[in-house]
């Protein structure tokens, strides 16, 4: 018997709620989680757990993109993030790549140097990826004025400033997890303190930063250390939906 265990990745779920609240037809693909019973191995003992490239190409000619958005949280998975950002230049070199998370904002000018991918977004990513989408969307080509992205402009890297954090975090819409495989979590979730029923169990972030400086830590290069919560209100509203749409029973609060 094999123990697996895999949160929604809410980063991506509220991105995504925010983008469908501004007029964004959107959608979300948690390959790790849908194809969890995919593992193939790799060289050197490396195995690689989720949909394969052909299961990734039908869904981006089922969804026909604009744009595709990928998240890099790890410095190990930048590798398969580039891979991605390629096979997605190969089914239509016009699909603009916009890649976020702790890695690309970290390090967004070494990121740039993979020729596949069009722009970083820096830190706390609803509003400047909602900026660059709307000029996508109106077909200008300047993109020197919006804050908390990088790309490059004749070869050479563009690293803008960083987007002023929000400071009310209850403007935010609750993350789109209707757009992900809520069921399949609850099921592949299973067997964590039991061998046969099903985990009805999910996450939640009620602030955002924090305001110490641990060495070990990305947390401030990603959030800064301005810490920033949600109203008790606001947590209440979610945890009510999440107790009325999906019978959770219980749920992990994410804080940093």
């Amino acid at each position: 018997y094999k123990k697996q265990f895999f949160a929604a990745p809410l980063g991506l779920a509220y991105l995504a709620a925010y983008l469908r609240e501004k007029g964004f037809s959107v959608g979300l693909i948690d390959a790790i989680a849908e194809g969890s019973d995919h593992i193939e191995p790799l060289a050197n003992g490396i195995f690689k757990c989720g949909l394969s490239h052909e299961n990734l190409k039908a869904r981006i000619h089922q969804f026909h993109p604009d744009v595709i958005g990928i998240s890099c949280m790890f410095t190990p998975r930048f590798n398969n993030v580039a891979e991605i950002a390629r096979m997605v230049k190969d089914i239509d070199s016009r699909i603009k790549v916009v890649v976020g998370g702790i890695h690309v904002s970290a390090c967004p000018e070494e990121s740039l140097k993979e020729r596949a991918i069009d722009f970083v977004v820096l830190g706390e990513g609803e509003i400047p990826f909602y900026n660059l989408l709307k000029k996508l969307d109106s077909r200008q080509t300047d993109f020197s004025d919006i804050c908390g992205i990088a790309f490059c402009s004749n070869g050479k890297a563009i690293i803008n400033p960083k987007q002023d954090f929000i400071d009310d975090l209850d403007m935010l819409p609750l993350p789109a997890r209707d757009l992900l495989p809520m069921e399949k979590y609850f099921k592949i979730n299973s067997g964590r303190d039991s061998l046969t029923r099903e985990r009805h169990q999910t996450s939640m972030i009620t602030s955002r930063g924090c305001p110490y400086n641990c060495t070990f830590c990305s947390a401030i290069t990603f959030w800064g250390r301005n810490w920033r919560k949600r109203s008790a209100e606001n947590v209440l509203i979610e945890i009510e939906s999440l107790l009325r749409v999906y019978k959770i029973k219980e749920i992990s609060f994410e804080d940093d």
